[in-house]
């Protein structure tokens, strides 16, 4: 199954539409690594990932031992908030890439702003990122419009992406718009909801993918 792509408008680079997410296997009590080979298998090629989840070890495990080129794999990491000093993001990414067994990911996304305000400047130190070689591309998790305006006042490398909870409960209409008219794509993570979610299904509210007219649920019987 070979899923469609979609360009990156910032830079030119592709990304496939969907991808697996690793959040929540944590380490030492994980499926990731059987998840991600089984992913590629059948014809996942984004996997996505992040330091704070404790398992790009079994990511990258899972990577190497499944055989496919390296350039038919988009990479995700997220530089958790904990390497925001500016001097500590390359090595922040160089310990990812060790777990990874990489020579580079192709998206790095800083995880959330911290509450230094320090931002610019750790996005700052992500663009050498891109000068050097080990990320192709760079770009948020979790910002609101607020926050990404702090970010393209200095910028040098527009975002490309930003992560955030988006889904037929939170479509965050707002900031869809402000993002695209800068050029960001938006990337939703539990495109479907989260486990709150199930508290709203147990309402009188009906599921949003359920309603034909929506389209998700035919989306959903398109890409499995």
């Amino acid at each position: 199954m070979e899923l469609p792509k979609i360009s990156l408008l910032s830079n030119g680079h592709s990304l496939p539409t969907i991808g697996l997410g690793t959040f929540q296997g944590d380490e030492g009590n994980s499926k990731v690594k059987e998840a991600v080979k089984t992913a590629l298998q059948l014809g996942y090629r984004h996997i996505d990932g992040a330091s704070a989840y404790g398992n790009e070890g079994e990511i990258g495990e899972a990577i190497k031992e499944s055989s496919i080129p390296r350039n038919e794999i988009f990479v995700t990491s997220k530089l958790a908030q904990t390497w925001h000093k500016p001097s500590d993001v390359q090595r922040a990414l160089e310990v990812t890439l060790k777990d990874l067994q990489l020579d580079y990911v192709d998206l790095y996304l800083m995880h959330y702003y911290d509450l230094s305000r320090r931002y610019p400047e750790t996005w700052q130190a992500m663009e050498k990122l891109v000068d050097l070689g080990l990320a192709r591309s760079i770009g948020l998790s979790n910002f609101n419009i607020l926050k990404t305006k702090r970010i393209l006042s200095t910028a040098r490398i527009i975002p490309v992406v930003n992560q955030v909870e988006i889904h037929p409960y939170f479509p965050q209409q707002d900031l869809f718009e402000f993002s695209s008219k800068h050029g960001i794509i938006l990337m939703a993570h539990q495109p479907l909801g989260g486990r709150p979610v199930g508290v709203v299904l147990g309402s009188d509210k009906p599921f949003p993918t359920a309603d034909e007219k929506v389209g998700f649920a035919t989306t959903a019987r398109t890409f499995g």
